[in-house]
Parts: C-alpha cells; structure tokens; sequence
C-alpha cells in the first residue's frame, strides 16, 4: 500500500503543474482520485510543480517535472521517498502514475 501511495504523491507532484509559470504542467494541475489496495488515494498538484499524495491518513509532498511525452515525479514520505513516471491520457482526464516494480495507479480528474 505505502508503495501506492507513494506513486499517487509522486504523480501528483509530478503531476501534475504545467500553466501561468511556464512549467510546461498544465494539464496535470488540480486534484486527481483513485483507488490502491482498498484505500482511496487524493493527489493534488499545482501549476509551480509541487505535488501532494495522501491516503489512509498518510502524506507525502514532492515535486514534478516534465520528461518527454510524460512526468517525472519525485515524492517524499518522511519515513519513505518515491519515484516514477506520471503519463496523462489523450482527454486528459486520467494520470497514470507508475513507480518501481507496483502495479499503475490510475488516477481519474476531480477538478
């Protein structure tokens, strides 16, 4: 689960972050939802590339960055620190977030 979770901040840093200050995140900006091992994960990410993850009464706080066709997300837990690849759909209304050798997250936009 803590793997998960640590992916969905990753992302969400990453993700997440391209508009007024040039950074490339745009689509990425706003809160996104999905659910990891029967907990649901909140990742939120601003337009300077900051990233939030939290589920289960846990979180993480990172950044993200973009890397060719996709994101690169970088996430710390405090007792944990993440990596990997945040990859927006074609509508933009769906990140995956992949980190080491877990399983994709899925995030779906809130807002």
């Amino acid at each position: 689960m803590f793997s998960k979770l640590s992916a969905m901040a990753g992302l969400l840093c990453a993700a997440l972050l391209l508009t007024s200050c040039g950074s490339g995140l745009g689509a990425l900006e706003g809160t996104w939802k999905g659910d990891a091992d029967d907990s649901q994960v909140t990742v939120e990410i601003t337009g300077d590339g900051a990233i939030t993850s939290s589920a289960d009464g846990g979180a993480c706080e990172g950044t993200v960055k973009p890397a060719d066709d996709d994101y690169k997300f970088f996430l710390d837990c405090g007792f944990a620190k993440s990596s990997g690849t945040l990859t927006l759909s074609d509508d933009e209304e769906t990140l995956t977030a992949v980190s080491g050798e877990e399983d994709p997250l899925v995030l779906s936009r809130v807002d």
